[in-house]
């Protein structure tokens, strides 16, 4: 390979890892509306939502995420609890 194909090709390589980091990304930035959306639902407003980066994750896929939202009910009361969300399976509740 000449250096014109060596340039090339690590040109190619670059947009690919950096097509991949915008997906992934993008990715996590639907993670919050899906799980909004998910409380919105259930007539719950959310006050903060955040990643929490190391968990426990047994029986779940790689690309599921969790993720610790305090939201208010209804009825006026405050609650924190834990969600895991992916594109593939949806929003569900780990704290009942």
């Amino acid at each position: 390979m000449d250096l014109v194909q060596k340039i090339l090709v690590l040109a190619l390589l670059g947009c690919v890892i950096y097509l991949a980091v915008v997906y992934f990304r993008t990715r996590r930035d639907d993670d919050g509306d899906r799980i909004r959306q998910y409380l919105e639902r259930q007539g719950c407003q959310i006050l903060s939502l955040k990643m929490v980066p190391i968990a426990l994750q047994w029986g779940m896929d790689k690309y599921t995420r969790i993720y610790e939202a305090t939201y208010r009910k209804a009825d006026g009361r405050q609650h924190t609890g834990r969600f895991r969300t992916s594109s593939l399976h949806g929003v569900e509740p780990l704290d009942d």
